[in-house]
């Protein structure tokens, strides 16, 4: 009877510290451009397999320098092109999750970062929306906001 005892305090005792641990999802704001591509590139590699907060705008492109930011087949991605000065590269890609707005993309909500793996030496990564009402009634939940330079 009293293993049963103390094996019931320990699973309450346990779910109680679980419903009361914080749950912490970072979030990127401003507007994307070709200088602070490379604080972009690290939020996103940092969190892969994690949920995302994004409120960025990224201008559309006409050219073939600088930042690519283009839609193709209902699909967006973002890019810079291969620059030999630069070791390492990456491309994310969204299907959904965003929408057209004077002259460029916003997206305004919660992604699930993954991996698209690796084409012609650069690093894909896709992002899925995630429902953010399911985000924002989780219990304890943080959101860390991080500001583009």
């Amino acid at each position: 009877m009293q293993r049963r005892t103390i094996l019931l305090c320990s699973v309450i005792t346990l779910r109680a510290s679980q419903a009361s641990a914080q749950v912490a999802i970072s979030q990127l704001e401003g507007a994307l451009t070709q200088e602070n591509f490379a604080q972009f590139e690290e939020f996103i590699s940092d969190n892969l397999d994690k949920v995302i907060g994004l409120k960025l705008s990224a201008a559309a492109n006409t050219g073939r320098s600088g930042l690519q930011v283009t839609e193709t087949n209902g699909q967006v991605a973002i890019y810079l092109p291969h620059d030999p000065k630069r070791v390492g590269s990456i491309e994310v890609v969204a299907n959904s999750g965003y929408r057209w707005e004077h002259g460029g993309y916003v997206f305004d909500g919660f992604f699930l970062v993954k991996s698209g793996g690796m084409h012609q030496g650069i690093i894909s990564y896709g992002l899925l929306p995630v429902s953010e009402a399911q985000v924002r009634l989780t219990p304890g939940l943080s959101i860390a906001v991080h500001h583009l330079r």
